[in-house]
């Protein structure tokens, strides 16, 4: 430490030889310094501080779930309903028993309203019944793996010690997984009261798909047509789009609206 003396009008700076150096290994705030680490490393196996974040997952992946609707869409958009175009139809889903029944049911809906069927919620109310029947929704999956799969080591047990077991990492030099949903739908059209018969269509086979590639531990590069492939240009599903359908309500048509009369140019005045 230094401190400022005058002699002869002159300052002068000096070493305080009462004052101790920081440098000094004596020095109270070294020694202060030293407390406060040793401290800190005897409390650190003490402390703790945990983070916790719930993740549920559905039963079924999204890219499962994309693979059979849009297999379905695809399926249902074959189908036509000409035969009963503009009659009231009650659709019976009672033999219907396969994967994905609500949103078949629900393009199937769809795809009747828009040839033009009318829809009811009671059996009795229908001039037609729809029968709806499925050959499968499902997912056919292969895979293929050039390299060393991943395999389970088991290890010994002791008493009183749980059962452990090592998992190899896999080592894939080209690996794929090629995804493909397939889905069948038909339906058959009879009378309520008679059960004769008026119409049918199918069974019709709609697909989707997806692949999935690795090279050399590098991947996923994924191609397909349903969301979860990343490219949404490729999901089109095509069952809700419009059909051209002819209007069975004439008495809702309206004449059409005659043409504006043109006044007549008298001579000698500019066109108009």
């Amino acid at each position: 430490m230094w401190r400022w003396t005058e002699e002869g009008g002159v300052a002068r700076r000096q070493r305080n030889p009462y004052a101790a150096s920081v440098n000094d290994p004596h020095h109270p705030m070294r020694a202060l310094a030293a407390a406060v680490v040793a401290a800190v490393f005897l409390l650190l196996p003490a402390m703790g501080g945990c983070a916790a974040s719930r993740i549920t997952d559905p039963s079924r992946t999204a890219t499962e779930q994309f693979l059979m609707s849009q297999a379905a869409t695809r399926a249902v958009e074959q189908l036509t309903f000409h035969g009963i175009a503009g009659r009231s139809a009650w659709l019976d889903t009672t033999h219907y028993v396969s994967s994905e029944p609500m949103y078949v049911i629900g393009e199937v809906r769809s795809r009747m309203l828009h040839y033009g069927v009318r829809l009811v919620d009671r059996r009795e109310d229908a001039d037609v019944i729809v029968e709806l029947r499925s050959g499968g929704v499902g997912i056919d999956r292969d895979d293929y793996l050039f390299g060393i799969p991943a395999f389970l080591i088991p290890a010994g047990t002791t008493t009183g010690t749980p059962n452990t077991s090592l998992v190899t990492p896999e080592l894939a030099l080209f690996k794929r997984v090629d995804q493909k949903g397939v889905a069948s739908v038909a339906y058959v059209a009879y009378r309520p009261d008679t059960g004769q018969f008026i119409a049918s269509d199918g069974p019709k086979v709609g697909r989707s798909n997806r692949d999935d590639l690795w090279f050399f531990g590098f991947g996923p590069s994924t191609s397909g047509d349903i969301a979860t492939t990343g490219k949404d240009e490729t999901f089109t599903g095509r069952a809700g789009r419009a059909v051209p359908v002819p209007n069975f309500d004439f008495d809702d048509e309206k004449p059409p609206e005659p043409e504006p009369q043109r006044v007549p140019e008298a001579p000698g005045e500019p066109p108009r």
